[in-house]
């Protein structure tokens, strides 16, 4: 069984998705803002917290795969 983390950064929402094999069953679309952000190391730091809290949140330990698409 492998578990797939996915990410997709946009310019107003951030999707993450976990996989096991073909099926999803974690999902979240986190609204976001980013003109408080005076550059893009600021929306890639805020992007990395929101993709750490979900891990965290979601007790996730083990992955075999990242798969990251769009934006940053």
């Amino acid at each position: 069984m492998y578990k797939i983390l996915t990410i997709n950064p946009g310019s107003s929402s951030i999707k993450i998705s976990l996989f096991h094999n073909e099926d999803e069953i974690i999902k979240k679309d986190i609204r976001i803002d980013f003109t408080g952000c005076l550059n893009k190391d600021n929306e890639i730091d805020l992007t990395t917290k929101i993709v750490h809290e979900f891990i965290d949140d979601n007790s996730i330990c083990e992955l075999h795969a990242v798969v990251g698409r769009g934006g940053l």
